[in-house]
């Protein structure tokens, strides 16, 4: 029987098993005991484990930080990591973000691309292959990862423990193979709201969950002005910048609530930043206390809704990788402070000490800090890498299609592991649903994945 044979008759089981992986909300949370990264995200790597051991591969669970199924025999073994873990769902869904529903063709729910789906039709893939038994040289393993949206403490704390892989690739990227990607900086810019009294006055500012998603939505409680007196004001800019913020009066002071578009952090200019829209009409207050006023004056005037990083002085690109991009992803309110998580992916021919250090000095220039500094250098595989090779062999022997490995902006584990490189889920053409509401996978699309996986998984370990 051919290995597509094997893959058909697995797409049933294969759905079902990533319906009930579906149901988990793998959202960051509070740790727990074996739970490192919060219970859902435990849960979920358990279901996923035990697929795996119920299709009959070797499992491991390396302390609730990650997880791996097992097939072959060899030292040296190709390894596919994929993530459970998933950004939050936010607002606006059509069918529920959990609830692993298929309509029309499609099977809905967060993780469905990023990155439930791919990991799950690459551990059926590696099954079609055992069940075909064609020959191995080496070991398969897939890899679980449960912080792939967040801290990245996973794949450090497996490699503590784990050899590495002689190769491998990870199914959270795009087709036909990605070559390049940019290197990532992540950081706060931080500062003191001060206590002094008047009105209007910032009593809270809170918006966005994670630094790495285009913010859909945020709000701010101004203290000692009611809805009546910037209601015109609102409307006038809300036409004028095309914005959508409401105001709710809340006795004497106002709740403003910015509703904006949600993409991935890597491609900025596809969402509206919620966050930078309110920052933008707040600014256009006089606001007390003084110091939110300036924080909030920095935001608009370096930043605004700008998505390359234009007004810090930040704008770069190279040919193999393109433009830097910037997005404001969280902003909070707390104990007399201000705070804004920043999200730069960077082209491969800069530094992010030479970026940093732009920052450091636009930010100190106002009474600023820069904190909380997160970075990971730029990935550029050559495109006669045998890596590169196999699996482009292996993408236009199985769709027909020629094709031209790509330089993205998004960040995946092909990053934190040599001889990696990001290969599918998403054909030319397809819709980047990662991040958005209703994200989704087609049946067919599904099935297609598992094919293209199983003979990648085969042309590696053979």
């Amino acid at each position: 029987m051919e290995l597509n044979e094997h893959v058909k008759r697995l797409q049933e089981p294969l759905l079902q098993a990533l319906q009930e992986l579906l149901h988990y909300p793998s959202v960051r949370g509070e740790a727990t005991p074996r739970c490192p990264f919060g219970s859902e995200v435990g849960k979920a790597l358990e279901c996923a484990l035990a697929t795996a051991s119920g299709l009959g591969f070797r499992t491991a669970n390396l302390d609730g930080y990650v997880g791996y199924a097992e097939w072959g025999e060899g030292e040296e073994y190709v390894a596919v990591l994929g993530h459970l873990d998933v950004v939050p769902a936010g607002e606006g869904w059509s069918h529920p973000p959990f609830g692993g529903e298929i309509h029309q063709g499609k099977l809905f729910g967060r993780g469905t691309l990023d990155n439930k789906g791919p990991i799950l039709a690459a551990l059926f893939g590696l099954k079609a292959v055992a069940q075909s038994g064609l020959p191995l040289s080496r070991r398969v393993r897939v890899i679980f990862g449960t912080c792939e949206e967040t801290t990245w403490e996973d794949i450090p704390y497996y490699l503590e423990r784990e050899s590495l892989p002689v190769w491998g690739f990870t199914p959270d990227g795009n087709f036909p193979l990605i070559h390049a990607e940019k290197g990532h900086l992540a950081f706060d810019f931080a500062g003191e709201q001060g206590s002094e009294a008047g009105r209007p006055a910032l009593r809270s500012l809170q918006g966005g969950q994670v630094a790495n998603m285009v913010p859909p939505s945020a709000q701010a409680i101004l203290q000692g002005i009611s809805t009546e007196e910037i209601v015109d004001v609102l409307s006038a800019y809300n036409r004028v910048h095309e914005s959508q913020i409401e105001a709710i009066s809340e006795g004497q002071d106002t709740l403003l609530r910015s509703a904006g578009v949600a993409a991935h952090a890597a491609l900025p200019h596809l969402g509206r930043n919620a966050i930078m829209q309110l920052v933008g009409f707040l600014d256009t207050l006089s606001l007390r206390p003084s110091g939110a006023a300036a924080f909030l004056s920095f935001l608009q005037e370096t930043i605004g809704m700008e998505t390359d990083g234009k007004s810090l002085g930040l704008a770069c690109s190279d040919p193999v990788s393109g433009a830097l991009t910037l997005n404001v992803g969280v902003i909070h309110s707390a104990d007399k402070e201000l705070r804004a998580r920043i999200d730069i992916r960077y082209p491969i021919s800069a530094r992010a000490d030479d970026l940093l250090e732009i920052l450091r000095r636009q930010a100190e220039g106002r009474g600023l800090r820069v904190e909380h500094i997160r970075t990971t250098e730029p990935l550029h595989v050559a495109l006669d890498d045998p890596l590169v090779t196999a699996l482009m062999k292996v993408y236009e022997a199985q769709t027909g299609l020629e094709g031209k490995p790509l330089a993205i902006g998004g960040r995946t584990y092909a990053s934190a592991m040599p001889h990696v490189v990001a290969f599918g889920p998403l054909f030319p053409g397809d819709p980047d649903l990662d991040h958005q509401t209703d994200e989704c996978i087609s049946l067919d699309h599904l099935s297609r994945l598992t094919s293209i996986f199983a003979h990648a998984i085969l042309e590696l370990a053979h």
